[in-house]
């Protein structure tokens, strides 16, 4: 999914722009953020943009799943 008001990339240009994305979710601290890093090859190949999308969701959801599980287990983030 392209959002409102950006146009399509080239593919050279796709291909480097997933490549940053590829870098910044690899170099993310592993301890603070170890499925991001550990997805961050699927979360950046977008072959197919609504799967794409929809793991992109999936891991924000479980993102704030598990910080809402340790909140509630008094354990600091």
């Amino acid at each position: 999914m392209i959002p409102p008001g950006i146009e399509s990339l080239g593919t050279e240009e796709r291909t480097e722009l997933q490549r940053r994305r590829q870098v910044v979710l690899a170099t993310l601290p592993t301890a603070r953020y170890p499925r991001l890093v550990e997805c961050a090859i699927p979360m950046t190949a977008c072959d197919d943009p609504e799967f794409h999308y929809e793991l992109g969701v999936s891991v924000f959801i479980a993102g704030v799943q598990a910080i809402t599980e340790r909140t509630a287990l008094g354990a600091p983030d």
